[in-house]
C-alpha cells in the first residue's frame, strides 16, 4: 500500500479543520500515532474487520493527549486480541 502524505482526517468539526489537528490511529490495540500515512501503511485494507471513530472525550482519556482530537480504532481480521 502506498503512502498518502496529503490526506488529512478530521473528527471533531469545523474548529478542528481550522486548527489542522489529526485523530490518533490505533491498529489492533497498538498506537500508531496521529499520522494518516503511517496508519495507512500499517494495515492492508483487505484485512480490516472494523473501523471505529471515537470523539467522546471520556472514552479517549485512556489514550492521553494524543487523542485530544479523536481516535480511529482499526481492528483487522487477523487480530486475536479482540
Amino acid at each position: 500500500m502506498g503512502t498518502h502524505p496529503n490526506i488529512r482526517v478530521y473528527t471533531r468539526g469545523q474548529s478542528t479543520i481550522q486548527l489542522e489537528t489529526q485523530p490518533l490511529y490505533i491498529v489492533d490495540g497498538t498506537v500508531i500515532g496521529n499520522d494518516y500515512a503511517r496508519a495507512a501503511n500499517a494495515v492492508n485494507p483487505i484485512n480490516i474487520a472494523s473501523i471505529q471513530v471515537i470523539t467522546d472525550l471520556s472514552r479517549l482519556t485512556m489514550y492521553g493527549t494524543q487523542a485530544n482530537h479523536g481516535a480511529i480504532i482499526i481492528k483487522t481480521k487477523m487480530s486475536d486480541k479482540y
